[in-house]
């Protein structure tokens, strides 16, 4: 089984008081706790798509991606950030972090593609939530197309068989 699942990720978190503080002039005591944060950068966001597999060699051949918006991080970080990702890690750089249908087909011919032989060898079968996009008729005519078994989770389900939903993305 192949399972994907997506999470965004802020570039910059920004959570109640910060680690800033400034002093009143009557002493030591904080008058007043903050995090410096510009308001954009604390709404930017990139996506990270894990995608695992039960199966060790699998595992090691699939693909991991980072979605970036070019109006959020500058080609110049991209570029850095790909010359020190390991060659399984693929950066998807363009209008939008959000996973999207067109994204999804892409990601589907980068697993196959990155499998290779291992994908018939280990009859490959991906495993998606019902989330409305995995589900679109486009995104079953790509699988189909491309000859991958595609197979929506059903709801309920996901505690047993997504496990980057249940056991990495759960916890954060």
């Amino acid at each position: 089984f192949i399972n994907l699942d997506e999470s965004p990720c802020a570039l910059e978190v920004k959570h109640g008081k910060g680690n800033l503080a400034t002093y009143s002039s009557h002493g030591f005591r904080p008058k007043r706790f903050y995090a410096k944060s510009k308001r954009g950068l604390t709404r930017a966001f990139f996506t990270y798509v894990g995608i695992t597999s039960n199966i060790d060699a699998v595992q090691r051949a699939l693909p991991q991606l980072l979605l970036l918006n070019k109006n959020t991080v500058k080609a110049s970080i991209v570029q850095s950030l790909r010359e020190s990702l390991p060659p399984n890690f693929h950066i998807l750089y363009g209008d939008s972090h959000w996973m999207k249908e067109a994204t999804m087909c892409k990601i589907l011919c980068l697993i196959k593609i990155s499998l290779g032989s291992l994908f018939n060898r280990y009859h490959c079968v991906f495993l998606a939530d019902c989330c409305k996009l995995h589900i679109t008729a486009k995104l079953f005519r790509c699988a189909s197309r491309i000859q991958f078994p595609y197979v929506p989770i059903p709801a309920k389900t996901t505690w047993f068989l997504q496990p980057l939903d249940t056991h990495v993305f759960g916890i954060l």
